[in-house]
């Protein structure tokens, strides 16, 4: 499946650590486009920043994004550390948000 050219999600804020390299998310609307849960690698910038790659057609809506530990695989959470991001259009396509403070 060919998908559109991606988006850049720049996910910002405190909590994260830096060896944390996937998410799962889970858009507002499941779509042919974008599953309801989906894997991505996330590339870390620094220890609060990380970058992502999403669909170009992502709907608008809310995206819950879980960070996972992929040394403990899918099923362990580290942390547990879920936000809620609004997707929008921004000018160059990234998402800004603060992570719960544990």
């Amino acid at each position: 499946m060919t998908r559109g050219v991606a988006s850049t999600l720049v996910v910002s804020g405190t909590g994260f650590l830096p060896e944390l390299t996937a998410f799962v998310g889970t858009a507002a609307r499941e779509t042919p486009e974008f599953p309801a849960t989906e894997v991505r690698p996330v590339e870390f910038v620094a220890s609060t920043r990380a970058v992502l790659h999403l669909p170009s057609n992502l709907p608008a809506g809310r995206l819950d994004v879980t960070l996972i530990n992929p040394d403990d695989g899918l099923a362990r959470l580290t942390r547990g550390l879920t936000v809620v991001v609004p997707v929008v259009k921004a000018p160059q396509g990234e998402v800004h948000f603060e992570a719960p403070n544990r």
